[in-house]
């Protein structure tokens, strides 16, 4: 784990950390996020990265981004919830090549 990376998470309040998560979820459940960007119209040019291994979202997931018109769905093997972190030439590159 990058110390930068530490560093920055180590600077989170419990309170912040706390509010986006307990909002995120009922944001989610209203309607999920795959269903508000299909709904946009036009669509926006959008690349979808999941890990392989994501423990919190499941990769399976990534097949309902398939919905959005256009969306470009990118899975890293061997990375898990954050791939930036764990393969960021990974992710690199598949911003270069979408960009």
């Amino acid at each position: 784990m990058p110390n930068k990376f530490i560093a920055d998470f180590r600077q989170l309040t419990y309170t912040a950390f706390r509010s986006a998560h307990d909002n995120s979820v009922p944001y989610e459940k209203a309607k999920p996020v795959y269903e508000r960007l299909a709904a946009i119209s036009p669509p926006p040019p959008l690349l979808v990265i999941f890990g392989s291994r994501d423990q919190l979202v499941s990769p399976a997931s990534a097949k309902l981004y398939e919905h959005v018109p256009g969306a470009r769905i990118a899975t890293i093997d061997g990375a898990g919830h954050s791939p930036m972190v764990e393969a960021p030439a990974k992710v690199l590159e598949l911003l270069k090549s979408f960009i």
